[in-house]
This record gives structure tokens, C-alpha cells and sequence, in this order.
């Protein structure tokens, strides 16, 4: 979701730097954790919007945008998540969005603004982070709830970010849920890891979908559902809004489990995680630190193009 909001920040999360965004016109990495283009960019696209949805991060604002995005990698809905990896809380970017909002009034008036604040559409994508690195990885949380304590505890703030926006003008949102966290390439090597040494994980242990963690998503996503189709009566009985939610768990699921049915083979491996460059072929390390290139970057053709077109987290860009 995030489309270059973390390239200034001192953080390690950050994506601006090869082989990120390799398939983008020139190849230069904007930050976007995808070799190509993000789902709002697409439905920017598709709406005859823009080509891309810039981040707000050093956007010059103006009176004939058309939306741009505030989400950073690597936050959450526990403001401890974010603050862990130095990127930019929820709350920070509500703040950051009452700006945008300030800055648009003054360009163009308060009655136009919060015209166009009311028929925009929002999507909203949180959670995996909180679950993955904030109760997972790092037995913070997980020592001070249990599970489903700890999913009220992200819902209920998820609640309050979304009256805080439905106070601003926001009308119609679009909620993703939580995706299948099992089938992370991440979980699937730190619950092969428990089998193993990490060095043979490629060669003897074959990661496969963590069930345990699938059941958990599910568990979130079913309160998650209930929670939006009561916040959508709450709201409608101020004005009429609109609170979608959007399952990414079924499609992203089923890939995971019949790749061949997608044109994918490599469902287990994440497309760079920290990238290490080796000569001209890419190399992913769990413990690597990688700094971003101070020159342009060069494309030149690598070993690794056909099991990037075939690697479910990296397809390859299709040639029209």
C-alpha cells in the first residue's frame, strides 16, 4: 500500500532500491514494495484518476488532485508496531490526512473539499503487520493478551481510526481484511526454522502453509466483518455512507495452495525480503542489511527473470 511514504524515514523498512519497482517505466525504485505497480495505483488506473497514487510524502498538493496515499510500511494499529520500526503511526497519518485536508481548503475552499473528502473512496489495509512482527515475532503482545484479546484490542482501535475519518467527511470506505499470515513466506520459514537449521531450509525442509496462523486470520477477519456492519448502521444514521469490506484471504489463499491454477510455481519464497545484489543476480538474506544505491540503477537481464514470472510474491510483467 505504501508507494514511497518511508523513502526519508530512518527506518530499515523501505523498498526504494532494486529489484523494487524493476517493471515501472525506467526502472527507478519509488519505494513501492512491489516490482511493479500497488492495487490503488491500479484502481487509480482504472478510475481514469491517474496513472499512479503518489504518496504523500513530498507531494506538492493542488487543486486538481485526485487522491494520494498516506499508508507506511511497516505500521499498524498498535501504535508500538510503527514506533518499533520508526515508521509513521495511524495516528499520524490521520494527522497527516487533516493537513492534506487543510491544504486542499485553502486551494480551493472549504465547501469544493469537503465535496470531494465525501465522494473519495478509502482504502484502508491494516493489520498483518501487528499480528506478524508485534505478536509473532516479538513476544510483547503475546505476553500481555491472548489471541482474541488481542484482536479486540486492534479492533477496537481500528474502530476509532474509522469514527476519526467518518468525523473528518469520509463516507465511503473499503476495508481489507486480514490475508492468509500462514502462508507468508516469513511464518512459513520461522516454523520451518523450528525443524532446522535455516541454511537447509531451501534444500530439505519444503516450507508449507502454517494452518495454526491461517486460523487466526480467520478468526480476526469474522470480527472484523461484524464490527463494519455495525459501524455502517452507526454511520448511516448520520449520513449515508458506504463500509465495504474486501476479502483478500480467499484469492491470495487459493494461489498459495494451487499456484499452477495462476501460471505460479514458487509460492514459499518471498520475491527479495532484504536484498543483498550479488554481480546482477539477487539474493535475499533473513539477518542482511542493504542500503539503497546512490546512482541509477541499471536493468540488465538476469538468471533470475523466469522464476521471477513464476514467483508468486514478484510475477513478471506481462509483454502486451
Amino acid at each position: 500500500m505504501d508507494p514511497g511514504n518511508n523513502n526519508n524515514l530512518k527506518t530499515e523498512v523501505k523498498a526504494n532500491f532494486l529489484p523494487y519497482s524493476k517493471d515501472l517505466p525506467k526502472h527507478i525504485p519509488t519505494g513501492r514494495f512491489c516490482n511493479g505497480k500497488l492495487t490503488p495505483d491500479f484502481i487509480a488506473q482504472t478510475l481514469n484518476l491517474s496513472d499512479n497514487l503518489p504518496a504523500y510524502a513530498g507531494h506538492v498538493v493542488t487543486a486538481n488532485d485526485t487522491g494520494v496515499s498516506f499508508a507506511s510500511s511497516g505500521s499498524g494499529l498498535d501504535d508500538w508496531t510503527a514506533k518499533s520500526w520508526n515508521v509513521t503511526t495511524m495516528s499520524d497519518q490521520i494527522q497527516q490526512f487533516v493537513e492534506y485536508i487543510g491544504k486542499l481548503k485553502a486551494l480551493k475552499g472549504e465547501a469544493e473539499t469537503l465535496d470531494f473528502i465525501k465522494k473519495s473512496v478509502y482504502i484502508i489495509s491494516v493489520g498483518s503487520n501487528d499480528m506478524m512482527l508485534d505478536y509473532y515475532l516479538i513476544p510483547l503482545r503475546s505476553a500481555m493478551y491472548t489471541l482474541p484479546q488481542f484482536h479486540d484490542f486492534l479492533l477496537g482501535r481500528l474502530k476509532t481510526f474509522l469514527q476519526q475519518l467518518h468525523a473528518l467527511g469520509v463516507r465511503n470506505f473499503a476495508m481489507t481484511g486480514l490475508p492468509p499470515l500462514g502462508c507468508v513466506p516469513i511464518q512459513m520459514s520461522l516454523e520451518a526454522v523450528k525443524s532446522g537449521p535455516i541454511t537447509l531450509i531451501p534444500k530439505i525442509l519444503k516450507p508449507t502453509c502454517v494452518s495454526e496462523k491461517n486460523d487466526d486470520a480467520t478468526r480476526y477477519n469474522i470480527k472484523l466483518q461484524r464490527m463494519l456492519e455495525d459501524l455502517q448502521k452507526q454511520f448511516n444514521v448520520i449520513e449515508k455512507s458506504k463500509v465495504v469490506y474486501i476479502d483478500i484471504y480467499t484469492p491470495l489463499f487459493d494461489m498459495a495452495t494451487n499456484p499452477a491454477k495462476y501460471g505460479f510455481k514458487e509460492t514459499t519464497r518471498g520475491c527479495c525480503g532484504t536484498v543483498k545484489k550479488i554481480g546482477h543476480k539477487y539474493t535475499s538474506s533473513l539477518h542482511a542489511s542493504h542500503k539503497p544505491p546512490h546512482s541509477k540503477p541499471k536493468i540488465k537481464k538476469t538468471k533470475n527473470k523466469k522464476k521471477d514470472k513464476k514467483n508468486i510474491f514478484f510475477p513478471k510483467k506481462k509483454k502486451k
